[in-house]
């Protein structure tokens, strides 16, 4: 997802709106449709939408003039519905939302400077269906949405019929943007010196931004990029005649206090009018890597306590292959521990059988077996 929005032409049109609806709608789990809110109150309308669902929802609000959308356009904040059966707050809406079958639903407003330009909607037709990490995802997404409205400028409403057009006021800091972003983001210059490090990246990784920015990446964050220096991949993106897909990466980055920290990046190029900037998506993977020293050491301790066993023991997964065989067993058979790892699954299903003689895996996808 992220790869797909690094590749946006990030200046505001319908077709940039409705690509990043339904980005969302792909991206975030429980989404039935989303749409694009523009402008306010009297003058909000739909900019995008994926389906007809979303678009009814919005006009219904627009009508009714209440709603969650247009609370999340007017104060720049989340509105979140999580079971329409049990909403009170517009009574109007919510009856419309249920007769359609919608049970929950997410606003995020578009933060901007004086105004907010509107907001981005997702509806789901179950009950409870948009979470901390959903809430993340739709501010990206909104995030992206507004940078692409404040590179456009004001845009107005369509005029109705008979009607003059109304100019929008509203306009966006697409600075205030990256700082709301809740992943952390750096942007950096061909030469790998950091023009943008929001507040997330800051949190992550312990540098004040006043202290990165206008300085080499080798001088900060001394990042390595699957083992190899950061520059030959900025390289490589630079070059790249942008249609490179981008692809998380590990790399391994400098916190400020000077320990290294795991991280999955996604580099992506925009290039803009003035000059190509490299912006990065940074995800921490210290606690994975913590999670995964942790079960290792739980499948360490649990060989050596079935390999003191005196009873043979197998583990299976759910094809019928042997995960682990302990000492006992691999006795049974022959198998002495000189001889290191041994595949086991020939002489374990040759070995097991149902009540009824049949054979492993067969026997164990269909219930209990027990040895010949």
């Amino acid at each position: 997802m992220f790869a797909e929005l690094g590749r946006l032409r990030l200046a505001g049109s319908d077709a940039l709106l409705a690509t990043i609806a339904h980005l969302a709608k792909r991206s975030i789990t429980g989404a039935s449709e989303v749409s694009v809110t523009l402008g306010q109150g009297e003058h909000a309308y739909t900019a995008a939408f994926t389906g007809e669902l979303a678009r009814a929802l919005d006009e219904k609000q627009y009508e009714c003039g209440s709603g969650p959308c247009l609370e999340a356009c007017a104060d720049a904040v989340i509105r979140s519905v999580p079971d329409t059966a049990r909403e009170d707050r517009w009574p109007a809406w919510v009856t419309a939302a249920r007769q359609r079958g919608v049970r929950s639903s997410l606003s995020v407003g578009l933060p901007g400077r004086d105004a907010v330009a509107g907001g981005l909607n997702i509806y789901a037709g179950e009950a409870h269906a948009f979470g901390d990490d959903a809430i993340t995802l739709a501010q990206t997404f909104a995030g992206f949405a507004a940078v692409g409205l404040a590179n456009a400028g004001p845009r107005p409403k369509p005029a109705a019929s008979g009607a003059s057009p109304r100019p929008a006021t509203a306009t966006l800091d697409a600075a205030a943007l990256v700082e709301c972003m809740k992943e952390a983001f750096v942007a950096v210059d061909p030469r790998g010196v950091v023009v943008e490090f929001n507040r997330a990246a800051q949190d992550l990784l312990g540098w004040p931004a006043e202290e990165v920015r206008g300085r080499h990446l080798d001088d900060t964050l001394l990042p390595d990029h699957d083992g190899e220096p950061i520059s030959k991949a900025l390289t490589r993106l630079f070059a790249a005649d942008g249609h490179a897909r981008a692809v998380p990466r590990r790399v391994s980055l400098r916190h400020r206090d000077g320990h290294r920290l795991p991280a999955q990046m996604t580099l992506s190029v925009i290039r803009g009018t003035a000059a190509p900037l490299a912006c990065a998506f940074v995800t921490d993977l210290s606690r994975r890597a913590a999670a995964e020293n942790e079960a290792e050491r739980h499948h360490e301790f649990l060989v050596a306590l079935l390999d003191n066993l005196d009873v043979g023991v197998v583990a299976l997964d759910l094809d019928g292959t042997p995960l682990l065989v302990n000492r006992a067993l691999r006795r049974m058979h022959g198998i002495t521990d000189d001889r290191g790892d041994v595949d086991m699954t020939p002489v374990v299903t040759a070995t097991i059988f149902d009540l009824d003689g049949t054979p492993l895996p067969a026997a164990y996808a269909g219930g209990a077996c027990s040895p010949r």
